[in-house]
């Protein structure tokens, strides 16, 4: 039990640093997402569902590489979930933009409503105990994140 363990953290460390920094395709599906949000606990975590055509997405994206890079991994994680149909649209957009977080391809069209997404973009943040501490649909003003962000962090 404890080497299945050691296991699925390993795996799941493994797909969430080195992702953003690939051009591979990571698909992530309803379980997947539960799992990596559970592993995240400690941190807040902010996830963003996106996809590589729209232009607040877009917007977003650059905005949160901006604010990746004014916070340590240990109180600070990102993910991003891209709702693409095409794996190659997927990858041009994560290269093109240099995105520095993971980011995954959802393979099950329900994660959407898993997640009380309907929209996108759309944003979540959870706090250090992995609950869901705001939930914006549509773009979200960076200042607005980093405000709840700063809150969830000095907690």
């Amino acid at each position: 039990m404890c080497l299945k363990k050691i296991i699925l953290c390993l795996f799941l460390f493994l797909m969430t640093s080195s992702v953003a920094y690939s051009n591979s395709v990571v698909e992530v599906n309803s379980n997947n997402l539960l799992s990596i949000i559970a592993n995240s606990k400690g941190k807040v975590l902010v996830v963003n569902f996106w996809a590589s055509w729209c232009p607040y997405c877009k917007k977003e994206t650059k905005e949160l590489t901006m604010l990746r890079k004014q916070y340590h991994r240990d109180k600070l994680e990102i993910l991003g979930v891209s709702f693409d149909s095409s794996k190659n649209s997927f990858t041009h957009f994560l290269t093109k933009h240099k995105i520095n977080y993971p980011c995954y391809l959802a393979s099950d069209p329900r994660i959407g409503t898993m997640f009380n997404v309907y929209g996108i973009p759309a944003t979540i943040v959870y706090d250090k105990d992995g609950r869901v501490a705001k939930q914006f649909s549509g773009y979200v003003k960076l200042d607005q994140l980093k405000r709840t962000i700063d809150k969830l962090i000095s907690k």
